[in-house]
């Protein structure tokens, strides 16, 4: 099962706040990348993660983990399914 995670930092977030949350979904097993239809890696949007074997229950917990690891108020979202495609822009 894919899952997609978006976490956004409340208040008033910075640069640095964000690379914090970036580190602390990845040691958590969370991407900043997805792999296309068309074979290719993709960034994802700013403050969005994908990982595989995670259901959206448990990509919310791990989203709101990095999130008050990284100090910062936040609001998380995810999104899980047994197939995600990304279309790049043409």
């Amino acid at each position: 099962m894919d899952c997609i995670v978006r976490v956004e930092l409340k208040g008033y977030a910075t640069e640095a706040d964000y690379e914090e949350l970036h580190q602390e979904m990845a040691r958590r097993g969370f991407s900043r990348t997805i792999r296309g239809n068309d074979n290719r890696t993709y960034a994802l949007p700013p403050a969005e993660y994908y990982a595989v074997n995670v259901d959206s229950a448990k990509g919310c917990q791990i989203g709101r983990e990095a999130a008050t690891a990284a100090g910062k108020a936040h609001e998380v979202v995810a999104t899980s399914g047994t197939t995600t495609f990304f279309l790049p822009t043409k």
